[in-house]
């Protein structure tokens, strides 16, 4: 037999359900909190694995931040390095011309 809820039995008993539907009734709630707590097994788990996939994603986000900001002040050498190497170059053209033309 089926497990109901005999408080909804109850209830349906008392404002004068017949028998056979207060017990069907009582049956199909108790078979959904059944399949409700089931459902709600299955959400906290799932809760549980996003939960560790954020720890996860957060953990390499720190991670890339830190491979950026690397790449930022490599950057900032190769700015300085390009414009040290053009002021050279300038010069030189500079100084060349200058000497060509006395």
């Amino acid at each position: 037999m089926a497990v109901m809820h005999s408080e909804a039995y109850e209830v349906m008993r008392e404002i004068g359900a017949p028998e056979e539907k207060a017990i069907k009734a009582a049956t199909a709630l108790s078979r959904r909190d059944r399949d409700l707590g089931g459902d709600i097994d299955d959400l906290t788990g799932d809760i549980r694995i996003i939960k560790k996939d954020v720890a996860t994603l957060e953990t390499e986000m720190k991670d890339v931040k830190k491979h950026v900001a690397t790449l930022k002040s490599d950057r900032m050498v190769l700015k300085w390095m390009v414009g040290f190497s053009l002021a050279l170059q300038i010069t030189f053209v500079g100084v060349g011309l200058k000497l060509l033309i006395h």
